[in-house]
């Protein structure tokens, strides 16, 4: 039977492909306990190596971009990079491992949900839209703190529609690669960097589909639209 999402397309085009179900290898929340053994000094050593290797891996999609999209679009991750250093994050983050003795992970992660929350009562778009920057960083930090199993499916053959809960603008460089053909999100902003960088890659792209990601199953057929003025943005056959 064939399923019906509509949202708000944010780069333009028209795709066909199998669908891949996506999220990013990180605990949806982080357990609230640390590791046994395990000491508020511990864990935050272990914060401090995360922001490392977050700064590490940004880079290395910064350099990606600069090679192919050029230095413009390169900056747009230097707003991760920044908050990885952030002081008042730190912190925040710091001061919660000390005080609740909890995991680096649950930290960060319950951290940054305040500053999302934060984010939702904003009435300017566009500033609104920075949240996927600060959400990526969150996922990023808390993968590096604490993966998740290893459950992923293989990528079904052909085209490939991206379908997830949300796409960072760090992703999208990510999954902009051979196969991947369109993406689509139940969440994220028409002035975010994800629909900036999708319509730079020339990928059509959806946001605000609402449960797309837990409704999609793996392989199935799906069409996107991701003209603003589209009616229907998603239209999936098993």
């Amino acid at each position: 039977m064939a399923q019906v999402f509509r949202g708000l397309g944010v780069s333009p085009g028209v795709a066909v492909g199998r669908a891949l179900p996506w999220q990013p290898g990180a605990a949806a929340v982080p357990r609230r306990d640390s590791r046994a053994g395990s000491s508020p000094v511990t864990e935050i050593e272990r914060f401090e190596a995360a922001r490392g290797n977050a700064r590490d891996e940004l880079r290395g999609l910064k350099a990606r971009l600069m090679t192919t999209l050029g230095e413009s679009y390169a900056a747009i991750l230097d707003a991760q990079t920044m908050l990885v250093d952030d002081p008042a994050l730190i912190a925040e983050v710091e001061h919660r491992v000390r005080a609740e003795s909890v995991s680096a992970a649950y930290a960060v992660h319950t951290t940054i949900d305040g500053y999302l929350a934060r984010f939702e009562s904003i009435e300017d778009r566009y500033l609104r839209d920075r949240a996927g920057d600060l959400r990526d960083l969150q996922r990023r930090l808390v993968r590096l703190l604490e993966p998740a199993p290893g459950t992923d499916a293989p990528p079904p053959d052909g085209p490939i529609v991206v379908v997830a809960s949300a796409i960072g603008p760090s992703d999208t460089v990510a999954l902009a690669r051979d196969g991947v053909v369109a993406l689509a999100a139940d969440l994220g902003g028409p002035t975010s960097h994800t629909a900036i960088l999708a319509q730079a890659f020339g990928l059509p792209a959806v946001i605000g589909l609402g449960d797309a990601a837990r409704s999609v199953r793996l392989g199935a057929l799906v069409i996107v639209d991701g003209d603003p003025s589209a009616d229907i943005n998603i239209l999936t056959k098993p």
